[in-house]
């Protein structure tokens, strides 16, 4: 006589019922993103290159502006995905059609595939960047922690998903480019830019000309108003302002990437690429 097997839900599904597949996904992506050790030591090694040789250049020069970036890079950690490339990569490849199958919403799916995919690799270079300030602060740099506004990590959500939305409206690019060099040419460009107007490269308001211009962009709330609020600069009610931005922004860019990218479907559609 056969014995039947019952299927026993865990305890996440339980929880989270229909929900439980955007655990999955970020759970599996998360296990993935750690399955490469030696890819992880270089990308440590890389962070910690970078991260010292821009705070040994600007503690030469300006102290005030190695902190500020030091404090932006705590939270842009958090927040830091790159996923246009995977989204790029699949749109150029063909490997999109496959997923425009899948019955959920495929922003959804890239969504918390990069949050999975980075909190690992995320956390790593937090890690590493937080060595960076131990071995600075024997010089005399050290992070002003006590008066660090922490209820700026309140914003990380909303930074996050800003981030993505940014990455999903580049990816879409590569719907009207025919090689993946091309596209990976372009996106590199396009980051670099981005890196420059949100002011983690240097302080927005330090830029000659263009700087009083470029802090009311909406690009700046990734790196200069976060990092200015976690330094303690601004106001209770500045703050709040930002924050509410921040929001306004977010649902902004929510429909903007969604429509860049329909668009590139219809074009794909018409066009057969």
């Amino acid at each position: 006589m056969t014995q039947t097997l019952i299927y026993t839900p865990t305890l996440m599904e339980k929880l989270l019922g229909k929900w439980y597949k955007w655990w999955y996904i970020t759970k599996y992506e998360w296990s993935r993103s750690g399955a490469t050790p030696f890819a992880d030591i270089l990308f440590q090694v890389n962070i910690f290159i970078t991260n010292t040789l821009w705070v040994y250049v600007w503690s030469l020069t300006s102290p005030t502006t190695a902190i500020y970036l030091l404090s932006g890079k705590i939270l842009s950690y958090f927040i830091n995905n790159y996923w246009y490339n995977r989204i790029g990569q699949h749109i150029v490849s063909g490997k999109l059609t496959n997923l425009l199958l899948t019955p959920s919403s495929l922003f959804l799916i890239y969504f918390f595939e990069s949050l999975g995919g980075r909190i690992f690799r995320n956390l790593l270079a937090l890690i590493t960047l937080f060595l960076v300030i131990l071995m600075f602060s024997f010089s005399g740099l050290t992070l002003p922690f006590s008066n660090f506004n922490y209820w700026v990590f309140v914003l990380i959500p909303f930074l996050f998903f800003i981030n993505f939305s940014m990455n999903f409206l580049i990816s879409s690019i590569a719907f009207f480019l025919k090689d993946k060099r091309d596209f990976m040419t372009s996106t590199e460009i396009i980051q670099q830019i981005l890196n420059v107007l949100s002011g983690s490269f240097i302080p927005l308001n330090t830029i000659p000309f263009l700087g009083l211009t470029l802090v009311y962009l909406p690009i700046s709330l990734l790196f200069y108003h976060p990092a200015q609020i976690f330094l303690g600069k601004y106001s209770f009610a500045q703050t709040t302002l930002v924050f509410a931005i921040m929001i306004i922004f977010s649902i902004l860019l929510f429909f903007v990437a969604k429509l860049v990218f329909k668009l590139g479907l219809k074009r794909n559609e018409s066009v057969g690429l």
